[in-house]
């Protein structure tokens, strides 16, 4: 660990002070994950404000669940743990059973609902989620980190979208098939696809922690399976191929929030498996700049042209983008009022 983070560690320890950053980590987790040498770490677990740094959450994790998911010692474990409940939580705060996420008095999805119930909701889509047996089962607490995720009426919107066009290729309520949802995020659509097609089996795929899921266990959810993989690395389509024969039944490809090439990766999921039988995907973003560096290794398919991301405007560059990638599937089929490629 360099000196000078040493240093910041040293000088966060009576404070308490966020790390600067989009993790937005305390310095208590930060120096878990970047090994701190032990004398940092045990001013920090004896500071006055060590109970504090140990009980906050940061991506539904406190401390001692990141010291559990870095394999650090079970001793050094249960002492974050005794920190963290050495601090009552406030009169009528109710916490996950399962994570210990606080949760919502009121989540996401009640408060869309009662704005439905009202007539106050313009986008049918979301009016037509709520006609769904799903959306009243996605209630239960176990289900809470999909039912209060980060931009749920969106969710909500995509997951609908992407499934109407699905609805118009096949019945897959009734069928028994295996969705792929690739960039799950907070897995919304696989939790609802679960709900609603129980004769099917869903994996979800995304780099996020399990952590940060639904507990479809404990929502007694039993069809759906996730893979915590970075669909970039050499290898990832193995691991996904393996995950395709084990469960050996014909396979749906979702990609609603495939970022750049990534939407490449759905494309040769579809293209290289013969058990799939559909890809859905809506381009959520261009290429980016690190895209375009390892393009000859990660989507050789692409064509140059394709690549090129200067001389026209956000519109313009979208419109090739989606158009090039429906290239990539044969006899593909591009809808362009919700920009989602539909081949079946």
């Amino acid at each position: 660990m360099p000196a000078d983070a040493v240093q910041s560690l040293r000088d966060a320890v009576q404070w308490h002070q966020p790390v600067r950053g989009r993790s937005g980590a305390t310095a208590l987790v930060q120096a878990l994950r970047q090994a701190a040498p032990a004398d940092v770490l045990e001013l920090m677990l004896e500071s006055p404000s060590a109970a504090l740094a140990a009980k906050a959450r940061v991506r539904h994790q406190a401390a001692a669940d990141v010291a559990q998911g870095l394999g650090l010692s079970q001793a050094l474990v249960q002492r974050l743990q005794v920190l963290e409940r050495s601090i009552p939580d406030a009169p009528g705060k109710l916490r996950c059973p399962t994570c210990g996420d606080e949760l919502a008095k009121r989540s996401a999805l009640l408060a869309l609902g009662e704005r439905v119930k009202k007539g106050d909701e313009p986008n049918p889509l979301v009016r037509s989620f709520f006609e769904q047996p799903a959306a009243a089962a996605l209630q239960q607490t176990a289900l809470h980190r999909a039912a209060n995720c980060h931009n749920f009426r969106q969710e909500v919107s995509e997951s609908m979208a992407i499934l109407e066009s699905l609805r118009k290729l096949r019945p897959w309520e009734d069928e028994a098939l295996h969705f792929v949802d690739l960039c799950c995020g907070s897995a919304m659509t696989a939790t609802f696809l679960a709900l609603s097609a129980p004769k099917s089996t869903v994996t979800a795929v995304d780099i996020r922690p399990r952590q940060q899921l639904p507990h479809f266990r404990e929502a007694g959810i039993a069809n759906v399976s996730y893979l915590c993989e970075d669909m970039t690395r050499p290898g990832f389509l193995e691991v996904m191929e393996k995950a395709l024969l084990d469960v050996a039944l014909p396979v749906v490809v979702l990609g609603m929030h495939c970022c750049g090439a990534l939407s490449v990766v759905a494309t040769q999921i579809y293209n290289r498996f013969p058990q799939c039988v559909a890809i859905l995907l809506c381009p959520c973003c261009l290429l980016r700049g690190i895209d375009l560096k390892r393009a000859e290794t990660l989507m050789p398919e692409v064509p140059k042209s394709l690549l090129t991301v200067a001389g026209a405007g956000p519109d313009e560059r979208y419109e090739r983008w989606a158009s090039g990638l429906a290239q990539l599937l044969p006899e593909a089929v591009l809808e362009y009022d919700l920009r989602v490629f539909v081949y079946s």
